[in-house]
């Protein structure tokens, strides 16, 4: 469960550099002098995930298994600080309780249209048996689900113009959609969106029509196209080049 809070807007740093067993990090090819390569030691220092995947490799023993996930900082239960590998999942599967939570089918049509649970609920945490009210997200890279405590909230004064009222901001704390009007672009353009706070992000999203696209995700669902059904494939050639069944 999430339960870092944001530090970046204090310039704090969560960890110190020389808190971190980078005897393991290297093991898995995430030495000191890449993660600085990469741009991913301040944010994860910082105590975020890394926005974007990064390549892994695990020497198991056996077995070495290489794969691409977000990563984040944990202290393990030496104190240490070490690497959270956060691996990429198949499908969300909100079946089973999460920290105690059973999903309603409208918590489940949420998190799959837009990524967000919509509501404030009570999780339990695992080791004290705390409830805590929090809000549920996905993590759209992963499809991996991450709670924010309601706590951690932070909602702006207001959105690309558009200040925020009391009821306004008290909706977006409860983690649910709010339609917003009047609101100007970069380029000077009027548009009005749906924005909701992300318990991943930490911040106001914007949700224009990603449910669709969420949902796009999840199956190889299929699409009309000229009139007939036809199933959503990777393509067989990328700028010029044929790629194999494994690409």
């Amino acid at each position: 469960m999430e339960t870092a809070q944001v530090t970046a807007e204090s310039g704090e740093y969560r960890f110190k550099p020389e808190q971190i067993d980078w005897e393991a990090m290297s093991s898995m090819g995430l030495g000191k002098e890449r993660l600085e390569k990469l741009n991913v030691l301040e944010p994860l220092l910082k105590g975020y995930k890394t926005s974007e995947l990064i390549p892994v490799s695990l020497n198991l023993g056996g077995a070495i298994v290489r794969t691409d996930a977000r990563l984040s900082l944990q202290p393990d239960a030496d104190g240490k600080i070490v690497a959270a590998i956060h691996g990429i999942r198949k499908e969300l599967n909100l079946n089973f309780k999460f920290f105690e939570h059973k999903f309603r089918d409208e918590d489940k049509k949420n998190l799959l249209e837009t990524g967000n649970l919509g509501r404030v609920v009570n999780l339990t945490n695992p080791k004290t048996g705390e409830s805590i009210p929090s809000i549920v997200s996905v993590d759209r890279l992963t499809n991996e689900l991450i709670a924010l405590k309601t706590e951690f909230i932070k909602i702006p004064d207001e959105i690309k113009g558009v200040k925020l009222s009391d009821a306004q901001k008290q909706t977006l704390m409860e983690g649910k959609p709010l339609e917003l009007e009047g609101m100007i672009s970069k380029k000077g353009t009027e548009f009005s969106a749906t924005v909701q706070f992300n318990a991943d992000k930490r911040y106001v999203e914007f949700l224009f029509d990603r449910g669709t696209q969420n949902q796009q995700t999840q199956s190889n669902k299929t699409v009309q196209k000229d009139g007939a059904a036809t199933l959503q494939e990777a393509p067989k050639t990328f700028r010029g080049k044929e790629l194999s069944d494994a690409q």
